[in-house]
């Protein structure tokens, strides 16, 4: 009997580490059929690749944990990479002041998204669904529809130098050699994860997920909790949206187009249950990667973006099947 116990609690460990053990093997084999695949270019490559679908990644975990979904974190990337830019061009004054703008506008973007699923009671699709065409829409009145470009908003400045500061967030290495995207995931990985295991309103958001009613018979504020994860959401997407835009030294309006199902993708991938109350921030980073080294990999090796989106399709649904028949089995025990 102790035996089976002990197999049993093997396997579930074993099962919990499949998402970390995926990605290696995804490596171990790429490296093998692709000699590019480990170079060090290729890698750093994949590195700042990794970096923006992880950041909105993080903070889509915590709305699905809750049971929610948030579509609007495509269009939010788009506003907040082109707010960064132009803001850093208007403010000519340093850094500090534009990068906070844009997250205070990520974070009431998040916090209009939970007034109305939490106080309103409006279906979370439909409500973030609403609110990505809002801020499409209000990303193209900002931007004329144009890329925002560092400089462009004042010609008259002839430093060289200009927007070094900035470029740093998306091309810089720290110590010459971490991209500072990738840099940036991990900290956004490390300071929210912490934050969703071990602080009470991290523990909270998971019992308003696991069941809002208990939830709510037990003294938890279940509104204060829904919104805080969308808040969450909104504030990671903001830090995206400066990568992003950093990166590329752009600011397009279109920029975040597809990056809300990706998101999704890669939290489902990392192993958290749509229906809510479980998910972990460390397999959701997982689950970036596995879903960043496929797409590499898949380029490497000059399959056509067809075969690509197939794949890619093929693994969310494999893992949702696993959810669900992981779900099933708590449940019958």
């Amino acid at each position: 009997m102790e035996k089976r116990l002990e197999l049993k609690r093997s396997g579930k460990k074993l099962s919990s580490m499949g998402v970390y053990l995926i990605p290696i093997l995804m490596v171990i084999i790429l490296s093998i059929v692709s000699e590019y695949f480990l170079t060090p270019s290729n890698i750093v490559n994949l590195m700042m690749q990794v970096a923006v679908v992880g950041i909105l990644a993080i903070g889509q975990t915590f709305v699905i944990v809750t049971g929610g979904i948030d579509l609007s974190v495509s269009s939010l990337l788009s506003l907040t990479g082109c707010l960064a830019i132009g803001l850093y061009n208007d403010m000519s004054k340093g850094i500090l002041l534009p990068l906070l703008a844009v997250i205070l506008v990520g974070t009431l973007v998040g916090f209009a998204n939970g007034i109305f699923v939490a106080k309103l009671k409006i279906e979370p699709f439909i409500v973030t669904l609403a609110m990505q065409s809002i801020v499409q829409a209000i990303v193209l009145f900002y931007t004329n529809g144009q890329p925002k470009s560092i400089n462009s908003a004042n010609q008259l400045i002839t430093d060289a130098n200009y927007g070094a500061d900035f470029r740093y967030i998306g091309s810089g290495k720290l110590f010459g050699v971490l991209p500072m995207p990738f840099v940036i995931m991990v900290a956004v990985a490390l300071i929210f994860g912490v934050f969703l295991v071990k602080s009470r309103p991290g523990r909270y958001i998971f019992a308003v997920g696991g069941n809002k009613e208990t939830a709510r018979l037990s003294g938890i504020n279940v509104c204060k909790y829904q919104m805080l994860a969308y808040i969450i959401c909104g504030i990671t997407t903001a830090i995206a949206g400066i990568v992003y835009s950093a990166r590329v030294g752009t600011g397009l309006p279109t920029m975040g187009s597809g990056y809300e199902l990706d998101s999704v993708a890669a939290v489902v991938i990392g192993g958290t249950a749509l229906s809510g109350g479980k998910g972990s921030i460390g397999k959701t980073v997982a689950g970036a990667f596995i879903f960043a080294i496929l797409a590499n990999g898949l380029n490497l090796l000059g399959v056509s973006a067809y075969y690509q989106y197939l794949a890619v399709g093929v693994i969310i649904l494999v893992a949702v099947l696993i959810n669900n028949a992981s779900t099933s089995s708590r449940k019958k025990r």
